[in-house]
């Protein structure tokens, strides 16, 4: 029986509060969970605009929250996302004021599936920086060969041969059998990849399998191989697995075929496809000759439009053959007349010879002392007598030489006129059979006969060739002219 006043629980340590109690768990906890190390799956992930992350990992019974501060995030290459499988690294910590715990992580990375998915990203990422999923080269309409990289025997290999003959029976095909999963799978696809980039016979490059796991799959998402499809030199149709399944290998080619059927169908388009395509390049072939012949046309009107004020080439030829014939005919009147008036001066000056006037004066003068002697007898001296002798020899001779000086005068302004004058500069006067003067080479045939008048003689030549009148040789030697 207890005596009164005595205090039932003398031994128990004194009550703490319940911010005491959180302090203490708090101080526990960082002591002995301050590094950590948990693989778990993210059930839940809340990113804030602060940049910190709140996410719940979940194990098979249970699960514990966890938070990511924003300076830590920022330096991590993977955030997760819900359904990842990681293993993270940190610490547990509690709030003291609500007594929740919660793991703080460090560091994390994605493990099985998780792993295989963030390389797949980080792939794509990648590739898309370098632009490898934008490249689409066109297929030709229908290739000289096509190369096949798959499984001799699979069901992709027989759907792809059952597309073939039926669309396109006469095409070669050239079979590349790669072990499509597996540990030989990156090396024989490389090396048959290889193989038929060097094959001229190839024009079009086909790889394609039938579906599986992903696992299976995996192989077509290896960066190197799918950097070595991207850099084909030749077109690449390529199909993995089924529609759903999303490679790598696909997204690098120029052509994504999804299927071994569709890949086959993407090489060769069926009948009424190609009439199609025909119809279409038709179509845009008889427009541009349409477009290019207007324009043409368009271009010879405006050129006929602008030579039309200068007259027809045919008038302009035959106005010049008139004004030629003009000039030559001026050319004939006035060596005439330069001759003409030379036989009237040779005559003048034959009548005007001072050698025939002095015979005539001698003449006249002994008929003179003939009678003067017979009617008179001479009563004038000697000495007079050869005085005017010689007076009148001297007045024949200044008469001569008067004379003679207008006769060169004139003989040099006949030489200016004279046609012989132009002979003798090493020129040449051409005329046809008919006596026509030449004056174009387009003015006679092959086979023609010439007359061309030299200074000394003449030739007869026949026409061997005919060498069209140059333009632009006149404005190229300038010098020629003078």
């Amino acid at each position: 029986m207890r005596s009164n006043g005595s205090h039932p629980h003398t031994n128990q340590p004194p009550p703490m509060t319940v911010l005491e109690l959180t302090a203490q768990l708090r101080d526990c906890v960082q002591h002995h969970f301050s590094r950590l190390r948990l693989q778990a799956e993210v059930g839940s992930f809340k990113s804030t605009k602060s940049g910190h992350c709140y996410l719940t990992l979940k194990g098979e019974d249970a699960s514990i929250d966890a938070m990511i501060w924003a300076n830590d995030a920022r330096s991590m290459s993977y955030i997760p996302k819900m359904g990842d499988e990681v293993i993270v690294s940190g610490g547990l910590g509690t709030r003291p004021r609500s007594g929740q715990t919660t793991f703080y992580i460090k560091h994390i990375v994605p493990t099985g599936a998780g792993l295989m998915q963030a390389e797949f990203e980080q792939t794509c990422r990648e590739f898309q920086a370098q632009g490898l999923f934008d490249r689409t080269r066109p297929l030709p309409v229908i290739p000289r060969g096509v190369g096949l990289i798959t499984s001799v025997g699979s069901s992709a290999y027989h759907d792809f041969m059952k597309s073939v003959n039926e669309r396109a029976p006469g095409i070669p095909i050239y079979i590349a059998d790669v072990m499509v999963q597996g540990a030989e799978c990156l090396p024989t696809v490389t090396s048959a990849l290889r193989q038929m980039y060097q094959d001229s016979r190839v024009e079009v490059i086909a790889l394609t399998r039938g579906g599986g796991s992903m696992e299976q799959l995996w192989d077509f998402n290896h960066r190197e191989l799918c950097l070595f499809l991207a850099r084909s030199p030749k077109p690449t149709v390529v199909g993995i697995g089924h529609e759903d399944n999303t490679l790598i290998a696909e997204l690098v080619a120029d052509v994504r075929g999804h299927t071994p059927t569709k890949v086959a169908e993407s090489i060769f388009p069926h009948v009424a496809e190609l009439h199609r395509r025909l119809s279409s390049l038709s179509r845009h072939l008889n427009s541009a000759i349409s477009q290019i012949g207007m324009q043409r046309f368009n271009r010879l009107h405006s050129l006929a439009q602008a030579l039309r004020p200068l007259g027809s080439m045919e008038t302009r030829r035959h106005r010049l053959d008139e004004l030629f014939h003009s000039l030559e005919r001026a050319t004939d009147r006035r060596l005439q007349s330069a001759l003409h008036r030379l036989e009237a001066l040779d005559h003048r000056l034959h009548r005007a010879s001072p050698q025939m006037r002095v015979e005539q004066a001698k003449h006249h003068l002994a008929q003179l002392l003939e009678d003067l002697s017979r009617h008179h007898p001479p009563q004038v001296p000697s000495q007079r007598l050869d005085h005017s002798v010689k007076g009148l020899n001297d007045t024949m001779e200044s008469v001569l030489d008067r004379q003679r000086h207008r006769f060169h005068t004139l003989i040099a302004q006949l030489e200016v006129l004279s046609p012989l004058q132009t002979l003798g500069r090493g020129y040449s006067l051409v005329k046809r059979a008919d006596g026509e003067v030449l004056q174009s080479a387009q003015a006679v045939n092959i086979g023609d006969k010439l007359h061309i008048s030299l200074r000394q003689g003449a030739l007869e030549a026949t026409v061997s060739s005919v060498v069209p009148h140059d333009p632009t040789a006149e404005s190229t030697h300038p010098a020629d002219e003078h």
